[in-house]
């Protein structure tokens, strides 16, 4: 008799079982059902270990009751700290991220900023928090007109051009949000002995 090799051992595919078989069935399977993942046994399995996690924390008697009990709580408790975490965010409203990604430097771009979405901050609780800040009255307004003279193209004057209101409630700003970011790269040019020099600045930023 052959001694076995320790260590993994060679197979040979096996085409002539039930799983290649009903290969050509799946596809047709997923409208229906989803895919073979969504349905895993191991959802079940996690599900499992959680309740016989909360089981040890009964008194064995009338422990589904119990049982319950503890994952009420539990999704309260998770309602409380998603709750506390948007407030957080409504508070400190121009906390920005340690680090932003930046595109690769450029010099015919005016200015390069993050494309990240992860520091969202409402704009109507942004505007009411610490209302009678002068940088924030009339902030809506101001914001609207600057963006619809972005949009029409025309040219910057100082924000001085006049709109009227049906033209500024066709801005729609999506689910009323502003983004937060570390740093703006600004890229300026400066002519010295006729050889254009990129000089980059950098400032914080909220878009």
């Amino acid at each position: 008799m052959p001694t076995p090799q320790p260590g993994p051992q060679k197979r040979q595919l096996n085409i002539n079982t039930y799983k290649f078989h009903a290969l050509a069935d799946y596809a047709p399977t997923i409208p229906i059902f989803g895919t073979a993942d969504s349905y895993s046994i191991w959802t079940g399995e996690l599900a499992h270990r959680t309740v016989k996690g909360l089981y040890a924390r009964t008194n064995k008697s009338n422990a589904t009751k119990q049982i319950a009990n503890h994952e009420r709580r539990r999704r309260h408790l998770r309602r409380q700290l998603d709750m506390h975490a948007s407030d957080m965010e409504s508070v400190h409203p121009i906390k920005g991220p340690k680090k932003d990604s930046r595109k690769s430097g450029c010099a015919e771009l005016h200015h390069i900023m993050s494309e990240s979405r992860r520091y969202r901050h409402d704009i109507i609780s942004f505007v009411h928090l610490n209302g009678q800040d002068p940088a924030k009255i009339g902030f809506i307004f101001k914001l609207k007109n600057h963006l619809l003279t972005r949009l029409l193209g025309r040219d910057f004057d100082g924000d001085d051009e006049t709109y009227s209101d049906a033209q500024r409630a066709s801005v729609h700003i999506v689910s009323n949000r502003i983004y937060a970011h570390k740093t703006m790269r600004i890229i300026l040019h400066m002519i010295c002995d006729a050889i254009k020099t990129p000089l980059t600045l950098e400032r914080t930023a909220m878009s």
